[in-house]
């Protein structure tokens, strides 16, 4: 196999036996294969099926919504041993901080801190919060929920990340009309938490339903 960087995917090619014969790049190029996995954001996903499923781009309709991760590296630990914070104040900072996670700096080891802290915020995926506001609102988190640790002095911004379509708003019945792993064309798969829920556990299941579903076709 081969992993190709840089390389934007334009159209899913059909046979005239209704079968994917692979995809179209942007710079004209073809890539054959015998199954075609579509694996990419909602929005992606429509663009790339228009014309090959379009019951699937319909059910594919869902409201995206963008996350923002800070990135911080500590001086010493926010926390001491085995905690699990709880967030009981009602209604919540603006921008809203929806979740905050110490890391041991093996996952970053560029890092050079021997912990790195992200704090996530769901958005609308149409623009991002305030960097500055979300650091302001992290910071006066950090105050409330660990008073004795000088924030000011032990974190530092390391990195923001922002994705526009990271997850997708899950409204009361969204589940319901979700579409699943297969598509019209029988060797053309979906995969993406946008057939199961939005989440990593949802993704991860996704792409494990269309590895089986593949493993089927070359049977």
């Amino acid at each position: 196999g081969a992993v190709r960087t840089d390389a934007l995917v334009t159209r899913i090619r059909i046979g005239a036996d209704g079968r994917a014969e692979g995809v179209e790049l942007a710079d004209g190029s073809m890539v054959r294969a015998a199954n075609v996995i579509v694996a990419v954001e909602a929005p992606a996903a429509r663009d790339l099926l228009a014309g090959v499923d379009d019951e699937c781009v319909r059910r594919l309709g869902v409201e995206v919504a963008g996350v923002t991760t800070l990135a911080y590296t500590l001086g010493r630990s926010f926390h001491r041993g085995r905690t699990i914070v709880l967030n009981a104040a009602p209604g919540g900072g603006r921008p809203r901080v929806d979740l905050v996670c110490q890391e041991s700096n093996l996952t970053r080891p560029e890092a050079g801190a021997p912990h790195v802290l992200l704090a996530t915020s769901v958005h609308d995926g149409a623009s991002a919060p305030d960097i500055e506001a979300l650091e302001g609102e992290m910071a006066r988190i950090a105050g409330r929920w660990n008073p004795g640790f000088d924030w000011g002095r032990h974190a530092r911004l390391a990195e923001v990340v922002v994705h526009p379509c990271a997850q997708f708003r899950v409204p009361p019945g969204v589940r319901d009309t979700l579409p699943g792993a297969r598509t019209r064309v029988p060797n053309v798969l979906l995969a993406g938490d946008v057939t199961h829920h939005p989440s990593i556990e949802g993704a991860v299941a996704s792409g494990n339903a269309a590895a089986d579903i593949v493993s089927e076709l070359i049977a």
